[in-house]
């Protein structure tokens, strides 16, 4: 870089020249704003401000707060002015570009006006130089920056950190090639998914009255968006992309974009099920599909679309998840073989939460996929809320700014600029390998549904919608002035309806009938695999311990885990009892001995939030980091410490799950408290996947729980409402008693060929509780088991418990030498062991009182789903009292001593001894 055009230092007191006049005057106004929060500026700005500030009275200025040098001076007319007044346009145009296709959005044009009003008459007509356009008057440059930053293309880039990411914008858009015209067979194309666009929604609306489509008319040019970021594909290494949406506009971009035949979409118009197969439990505007998309002769692409419930967003983290597992399994280490497209509405970005964290977690190296394409379908509408009472910014986007992340805007209706937005897009990400929001501002025509009537409270709005011609007829006129045919464009529409009508009459000929596109690819020979025995032996076992406790040469442990590993390399000896931190190490080192994969994230899951698990060890004197499951596999155990999200980071993990049934995925949250700050993941997902959308998942949540008197926020892991939403064998809940059940607890995720999520409630003070720890032999000599009970003969008292509410009673039973007791211990809660309870009951059969003791108030915990399924199996003679807290609108008491107190009257009342 030469010396004239090095970036100018504008803190530097010394080479400021002289300033003022009128542009002082803007720089004060502009000051003014900042001061006053109304004005959005990047480092360099603040920089500025900060030097004003400072120095009032004496300052001066050179070059601009975003010294770009895309201009030279030319005789008398400065270049910190002009490139002040073109930063101006490349900060704020966005604000002024007409990107509102019905027009009702006022530009606002106040920083510009005042920058190009401190210019005279006759320095506009002065020459100056741009890197790009040449020598022209200054007056021509503005008029070619108003076309670029204030036509049909916003751009929003003034918040990005990166002085390099700006100057690439400003190279991409500041050029002719901006400008130019896209050949012909580009605007053909664009035409033809204009008219798909368009035209499915009227066939369906006529084929179909009354029925919920949730049209894209208004919006028509998202298809041409998806279409042109797919074709692009061709030009770049991709082979897959994931989608995710909501219901707007889905069942176009399913026929439209991933082709999917439109014999099978009229199908499910007609709910044309087959009723042999697996219950179809979702609407069809939520249903997902894969296809392979043919770009050319040489260039294929795999398309997904992910299944989505109503909760908007909530599909966003699970699309990412998606993505890394793909790219991971691919060793598509740069992050291009597969990248992620997600569509939301523009009320649905601003408000929903997830939004952010999933933002924040694409900057983490553990969840970044390398860049998703956003894309705000802005209605300029939520439902029937107006974008002034659904937001507190201008732009529904604004939440990204928080996130330096790129936001083009884009007015639907010009259809040639939402393609060049398309492009800009995808080569951002694929340049610099992060996130990009397209903010393409169209229109909603009808109202939340076709049933709904919008103009009830906005009947200024749809009477100006009512009249508005539409992307499809905006466009076609344009083609018409360029000279195509009436013939082309006549036939072009032709062809379309021809194939929609064939796709309602194969509907209806041939009987086609609904299909839930799934159980492909990888999950197709998940039932054929007979990879590995149940149990592994008692040598394979110690030699994945010995394994486990070996570091490379040189690694200085911290002095106390150097205990810590002495003890663990006791217990695979059989030298000592093994705890549940070693439990866990010998299941997910067999696991990855038996070529599975295993990731394992959540807060602070590297150590352990209860310093249990030192998984990921840090070397004494360097930091540097290792984990021993590296001896096993170069790949390891992938152990991701997680922002402190988890919502987004239980749906990513939920969709990393999906990819490849080989692989064990583990969410630990940090307390099994704070899981309901991820219900809506547990609720629309995890639960009820399988039902819904026919999509399986061996996802294993970890959820600390137990009662040690630390208040109602790190008590219970809500277990109740987790049983509630069990049915239909939809996953496994299980609340242990001892590391060896936990070590066989995780091994069959991957060992039964039926995968289901995975529930354990997994404990807290029993991580260090001696009496809880496992033998080695019970690692070999059993597998799971559902119940455990004592062998007792002729008990007259049976108390059954799950979790670790069982230590609590049988010390006091053993002090206390009560032999008429004996505790059975459920630990598998759901699927509901009945088979195994019938048998231990019948063992009992002189007994005479049956107890259900539960630690948990009495409306939670497994109380009231567990106590039907009991009093089944027991004989009507004896009935079932029930030992716990009494109801309570919290879950634990805050105060020490009164948890004291309840739990010891807890544990005596289940004996039967006096209180």
């Amino acid at each position: 870089m030469s010396k004239e055009s090095e970036p100018v230092n504008i803190t530097d007191k010394s080479i400021l020249p002289a300033f003022s006049g009128e542009n002082l005057s803007l720089l004060e106004d502009l000051y003014a704003s900042y001061r006053k929060d109304t004005l959005s500026v990047d480092s360099e700005w603040r920089a500025l401000f900060s030097a004003y500030e400072s120095n009032r009275d004496s300052f001066s200025l050179s070059g601009s707060p975003v010294v770009s040098q895309t201009v030279a001076p030319t005789g008398t007319l400065e270049l910190s002015r002009v490139e002040l007044l073109l930063n101006t346009y490349r900060n704020y145009g966005h604000y002024a570009a007409g990107i509102d296709p019905l027009g009702m959005r006022m530009p606002e044009r106040t920083w510009l006006k005042k920058s190009i009003e401190s210019f005279s008459p006759e320095e506009l007509k002065k020459s100056v130089t741009h890197v790009a356009f040449g020598t022209s008057s200054l007056e021509k440059l503005i008029s070619m920056f108003e076309r670029i930053y204030c036509d049909t293309i916003g751009l929003e880039i003034s918040h990005l950190d990166k002085q390099a990411e700006k100057s690439w914008f400003y190279k991409q858009v500041e050029s002719d090639s901006f400008f130019s015209v896209p050949e012909t067979s580009i605007q053909k194309q664009i035409f033809l998914d204009l008219i798909k666009a368009e035209y499915f929604e009227k066939f369906s609306g006529n084929k179909f009255p009354g029925k919920k489509r949730f049209s894209l008319e208004g919006g028509e040019s998202l298809i041409v968006l998806l279409n042109s970021l797919l074709r692009e594909a061709e030009f770049s290494s991709a082979e897959g992309v994931v989608l995710g949406m909501a219901h707007r506009g889905r069942l176009n971009v399913l026929a439209n974009v991933l082709e999917k035949p439109l014999s099978k979409i009229f199908a499910e118009f007609n709910e044309n099920f087959d009723p042999a197969t697996p219950d179809y439990s979702d609407v069809k505007y939520h249903l997902g599909y894969s296809a392979i998309r043919k770009l050319s002769e040489t260039k294929n692409l795999k398309v997904t679309l992910m299944f989505n419930p109503s909760h908007l967003e909530a599909v966003h983290p699970v699309v990412n998840g998606s993505v890394r597992a793909r790219q991971t399994l691919a060793k598509d280490t740069l992050r291009n073989k597969y990248y992620g497209i997600v569509i939301h509405g523009d009320a649905a970005f601003a408000g929903q939460g997830v939004v952010a964290e999933a933002l924040n977690l694409s900057k983490v190296e553990g969840f970044s996929t390398g860049g998703t394409i956003h894309i705000v379908l802005n209605n300029q509408i939520g439902f029937t809320t107006d974008p002034s009472d659904s937001r507190g910014g201008p732009h529904a986007t604004d939440p990204a700014r928080g996130y330096h992340v790129p936001v083009i805007h884009v007015n639907g209706d010009d259809a040639e600029a939402v393609y060049k937005a398309a492009l800009l897009a995808i080569r951002y990400r694929h340049t610099f390998h992060k996130d990009i929001v397209i903010d393409l501002v169209v229109y909603r025509k009808l109202g939340h549904n076709e049933t709904d009537e919008p103009s009830f409270t906005q009947p200024f709005l749809y009477k100006i919608i009512k009249k508005h011609p539409g992307a499809l007829a905006g466009y076609e006129k344009i083609l018409k002035e360029r000279g195509n045919s009436d013939e082309f464009i006549t036939l072009a529409k032709e062809k379309y309806q021809k194939e929609l009508k064939n796709g309602l009459h194969d509907q209806r000929e041939q009987d086609v009938k609904m299909e839930v596109d799934t159980m492909k690819g990888n999950w197709s020979s998940i039932h054929n695999s007979n990879k590995i025995s149940v149990i592994p032996s008692k040598m394979e076992l110690k030699e994945l311990g010995r394994t486990l406790v070996q570091f490379p040469d040189g690694f200085k442990l911290h002095p106390k885990l150097e205990r810590y590993y002495t003890t663990r390399e006791q217990m695979v000896q059989e030298k000592k009892p093994l705890d549940w931190a070693a439990a866990e190490s010998l299941a997910l080192a067999g696991l990855l001995k038996d070529k599975f994969w295993v990731r394992f994230s959540g807060q602070d899951v590297s150590r352990g939030t209860f310093s249990h698990r030192h998984a990921v060890l840090a070397d004494y004197n360097t930091g540097t980091k290792f984990s021993p499951f590296e001896n096993i596999t170069e790949r390891g155990v992938e152990f991701v410490n997680s922002p402190l999200s988890e919502f987004a980071v239980l749906g990513y993990e939920f969709g990393y799950s999906l990819v490849d049934p080989y692989g064990l995925v583990i969410w630990e949250a940090q307390f099994g408290d704070f899981a309901n700050g991820a219900q809506v993941i547990f609720d629309q997902f995890i639960s009820s996947a399988e039902q819904k959308w026919h999509r399986k998942s061996a996802l294993t949540m970890l959820l600390p729980h137990g009662y040690e008197g630390q208040g109602p926020e790190h008590s219970s892991a809500r277990l109740e409402r987790f049983l509630q939403m069990a049915s239909q064998e939809n996953m496994r809940i299980v609340n242990l008693t001892t590391p060896a059940q936990y070590f066989h607890a995780l091994r069959r995720q991957m060992v039964l060929h039926d995968r289901k999520p995975l529930l354990v409630f997994t404990p807290k003070s029993l991580l260090r509780y001696t009496e809880s720890f496992s033998e080695l032999k019970d690692f070999y000599n059993d597998g799971f088991l559902p119940v455990i009970w004592d062998r007792l003969l002729n008990p007259k008292r049976v108390i059954f418990c799950s979790g670790k509410i069982y230590y609590d009673i049988q010390k006091v039973r053993d002090e206390k030498n009560l032999v008429h007791v004996s505790l059975v211990r459920v630990e598998q809660l759901y699927p509901f062991p009945e088979v195994e309870l019938k048998q231990v009951i019948n063992q009992y059969s002189n007994a005479t009182e049956f107890v259900w003791a539960q630690e948990e108030p009495e409306n939670m915990g497994a109380n009231s789903y567990i106590r039907d399924q009991l009093i089944k199996l027991i004989p009507e003679r004896a009935g079932l009292s029930v030992v716990s807290r009494p109801s309570s609108a919290v879950p634990a008491e805050g105060i020490y001593k009164l948890h004291e107190k309840e739990q010891n009257r807890i544990v005596k009342e289940s004996l039967g001894v006096r209180v």
